[in-house]
């Protein structure tokens, strides 16, 4: 019986779904050009891409609509490819808000997610991580897994070394590294 309350309440979504361009309604612009069958399976894949998160392909699928035809359709109808953007736009927005609203409402651990996520630069434990490590044992590391014996930018002018100038400048790079380190 749940089955059938989460059909009804599908059917009232679908129903109830329009399909907004620029805060204008298309839904009539587009069964004008596609039809009332069309419009009907534009709704769907609407309503599968906007409210339950699906990609595009499976929202096809699910729609017995081939993706391809559509992608074909999306290219020469700048408002079909506008729709299904703005569908996409709207399951990220509807995400962001849940997420934001459960924030605002002090869940910290969220935040802290959120934070890692959307700002890995700023707050990222593995970045953290990266930083303490000394810089020259990481240069060392790197010239011993790579055993590259030429260095690639000339002490002197900074310029990159050319692989001609190979015996002028051919000084073993990890010998350099630790007469550097002393």
């Amino acid at each position: 019986m749940s089955n059938d309350k989460e059909k009804e309440k599908e059917k009232k979504e679908l129903d109830s779904e329009n399909i907004f361009v620029d805060g204008l309604s298309v839904k009539d612009r587009l069964q004008e050009k596609y039809g009332e069958q069309a419009l009907r399976t534009l709704l769907k894949i609407a309503y599968y891409i906007s409210k339950v998160g699906l990609p595009l392909e499976d929202a096809c699928t699910i729609t017995s609509v081939e993706k391809e035809k559509l992608e074909i359709l999306m290219e020469t109808d700048p408002l079909l490819r506008k729709v299904i953007e703005v569908k996409q736009l709207e399951y990220k927005k509807d995400l962001l808000s849940a997420i934001s609203r459960k924030i605002r409402e002090g869940d910290d651990k969220l935040a802290l997610q959120f934070l890692e996520m959307k700002y890995p630069q700023e707050f990222s434990k593995k970045r953290k991580k990266l930083e303490d490590r000394d810089f020259m044992s990481e240069v060392i590391d790197f010239i011993q897994e790579n055993e590259d014996i030429v260095p690639l930018v000339k002490l002197s002018s900074g310029k990159g070394v050319r692989p001609e100038d190979k015996e002028k400048y051919g000084k073993n790079l990890i010998q350099s590294v630790k007469d550097l380190l002393g």
